[in-house]
C-alpha cells in the first residue's frame, strides 16, 4: 500500500475536478480526499495499491473534461491503515 500527496495546478476549480477525483477513487478502489486549496489548486491524498495510485494520478494529470491542467506535483506520504474511505472536502 502505498500514500500519495498530489496537488494539480491550472484551471481546476469550477470544472468539477473534486468530483471527478472522488469518481475515480472508488473506480480504482482508494481511500483519501480531496479539496480546493485558496490559492486556487486542488489537493489531494490518495492510497492503496500503487498501481491504482499511479492511474489516480494520470488521471488527475489529465483533470476531468473543461480543467486545463498546468502543473501537478507528487510527493510520498506515510500510508494510514485505518483510513476506510474517500472524501470530497467542502462539498
Amino acid at each position: 500500500m502505498v500514500r500519495k500527496r498530489i496537488v494539480a495546478a491550472g484551471l481546476v476549480q469550477c470544472v468539477g475536478f473534486r468530483w471527478f477525483a472522488g469518481q475515480n477513487a472508488a473506480r480504482l478502489g482508494l481511500t483519501g480526499w480531496v479539496c480546493n486549496r485558496e490559492d486556487g489548486t486542488v489537493e489531494m491524498e490518495v492510497q492503496g495499491a500503487a498501481e491504482a495510485v499511479d492511474a489516480f494520478i494520470g488521471a488527475a494529470a489529465r483533470g476531468p473534461r473543461y480543467a486545463e491542467v498546468t502543473h501537478i506535483e507528487v510527493e510520498g506520504r506515510k500510508p494510514d491503515p485505518d483510513e476506510r474511505s474517500f472524501h470530497v472536502r467542502g462539498a
